[in-house]
Parts: structure tokens; sequence; C-alpha cells
């Protein structure tokens, strides 16, 4: 108990592996806003200093590390291994990707009015229409650490209005002018849910309450909970697209789908580029992040056509 308490409590943790990764698509994804601005920090220090150490040159004492000695039966060892077998057939099965859109970055949207991030995410819902034909209940990860022990909400990306452009984009006879008009509909509502659900008022949070609260309270299930709309709009963990902004650094990683045949993809945007990490499951036979990848970078292709066209000449 004293060694588990030594480990939870520490700063860091320093895993020495054995492995190395081939290639970017093999390294450690993780998530949660804490590791990207440690990992922000240090990249802004790196760059302060050029590489080089400007600090003192003594080296002030420091403990050396002490192994913890685990006493462990054989019943533990067999645990160790069962979780080791179960771990690796988890990773195993997740594909991941990463794709570096330059062809612009979030200083191409400013002259429109457009915000970075709902305007990648709707090229996140652009891209899944355009390569499975439907719209995608959608997961953003909207921010409530405004309020004390404030954690997030669940910004649903998926609009009516948003699928409502997602149409006319993919419609050939559809004029430039009512592609932009409705791109910039939709971008707008996305953002004004986006603040409500930042100031507590969206839904998840709220119905994830009460299925807590009829559980503890031995209630029978609500027939909400267990009606298949809930389950298909993404209720109760299950949406196809899940997606967050990691902020606007270099600094980016992601998460597993939430579903089997789902995608997670998140996102940093810098001046000239757009970060994306992009994961899906082998075990899939419905989605690919290679396939996924260009749909999107095909996708914001196109929404640049959009705008960079002449006001004079719609």
């Amino acid at each position: 108990m004293k060694n588990l308490e030594h480990i939870e409590t520490s700063m860091f943790v320093f895993v020495l592996d054995d492995t190395a990764p081939e290639n970017f698509n093999q390294h450690t994804p993780y998530d949660a806003m804490v590791s990207v601005m440690l990992g922000h920090y240090q990249h802004l220090m790196l760059e302060d200093i050029e590489g080089q150490w400007t600090g003192p040159a003594e080296i002030r004492e420091f403990p050396m590390p002490i192994l913890l000695n685990f006493d462990l039966d054989a019943k533990l060892v067999a645990a160790i291994s069962s979780a080791k077998e179960t771990s690796l057939s988890y990773i195993n099965n997740i594909c991941a990707k990463s794709l570096f859109f330059t062809e612009y970055g979030k200083d191409f949207m400013k002259p429109y009015k457009l915000h970075p991030d709902a305007f990648v995410q709707m090229s996140l819902q652009l891209a899944y229409w355009r390569l499975h034909g439907r719209p995608a209940p959608t997961y953003e990860t909207a921010s409530t650490r405004q309020f004390h022990a404030g954690r997030t909400e669940t910004m649903r990306s998926c609009t009516a209005e948003s699928v409502d452009w997602v149409q006319t984009m993919l419609n050939p006879k559809a004029k430039t002018a009512e592609k932009r008009r409705k791109l910039v509909a939709a971008v707008d509502c996305h953002n004004r849910l986006m603040k409500e659900c930042q100031k507590n008022e969206g839904i998840d949070r709220h119905m994830l309450g009460l299925y807590i609260v009829a559980l503890e309270s031995g209630m029978d299930i609500p027939d909400l909970f267990l009606d298949p709309s809930f389950t298909k709009s993404g209720g109760g963990g299950n949406f196809v697209l899940s997606t967050s902004t990691v902020g606007y650094t270099p600094v980016f990683g992601g998460v597993a789908a939430m579903i089997p045949n789902g995608y997670g993809c998140f996102y940093s945007m810098v001046s000239d580029r757009l970060n994306f990490f992009i994961t899906s499951f082998k075990a899939s036979e419905e989605t690919s992040v290679e396939a996924f990848s260009e749909a999107l970078s095909l996708s914001l292709c196109d929404m640049q056509q959009v705008l960079v066209v002449p006001t004079s000449s719609l």
C-alpha cells in the first residue's frame, strides 16, 4: 500500500520501455489539457533558450531513485500477466494517424471572422458525410473550468445547420454564395451552442446525473435512456465522432474512438497549419483512418475555395 501511495502521489511517472516508434503515427497518444499545457510550456522554453541550457552550471543535490520492492504471490503474478495481455489486445486494435494540413492554419480564417474551432468542426462533419454518406453524432469537449470543480460538457457538433451546409457543399448544383452563407450559419450555431455548454447549459452531463441518481436510488432506468434514439444520437458515450481541440499550440495528442465503428479526431490549430490525430479500430470494416484523413484534407480545401471567391463575383 505504501509503494502504491508513492506512485500515486508522485509528480511524474517516467516509464523506461524497450520499444521505439518507427514513425510519428506510433507515438503514445494522450489526452487532457494539463499535459498539453505542460508540453507547450516546455516547447516555449526550448524556443526561448534556442536549445541551449542558460541556467546555473552547478547541479544541486538530488536523491537517487530507490527501487520499490513488491511482494507478489502467484495470484498477483497471473493477474499482471492477464492485464498485460488484455492491454496489448486493445493497443493492437487501434489505428492511429497524424495529419499535418499545411495549406493554411487559423490565420486564414480570421479575415472571414470564422472561429477556428467551429470551422474545423464543420470540416469534420463534411469529411464524415463525404466518406460514409450520412451525418455522424459528434462529441466535442466543452470546458466548464470557469466553475469550481468544473470539467467538461458535451458540445454536439452535428446540428441541423451543419447538416444543411454539408448537403449543400456536396450538391454540385449549389452556388458558391449559398455554400458560404450556410457555412457562416453553421459556424454561428456552433459558437452559440459552445458558449451555452461552457456556461453549464448543456444536456449531456445533466442527463448523466439523472441516470446515476436513478441507479444509486435503486430506481428503474428511465425509459428515455432505453430509447434507441438516445443511443443513436450519441447518448451514453455512443458518439460516432469523438473530437476535441487541444488548443492553439504545436502540441497535440488524442484517444481512441468511442464506438467500434467510430473515429477519434483531435486537433490543434497554429498560424499556418492544422494538426490532427485520427484514430479508429482495426476490427472495423467500416472505418479507415487513411480514408478519413484524405476526406478531411479534401473538405478543408473545398472550404477554402468557398471563402476565397471574391464577394463581387458571387
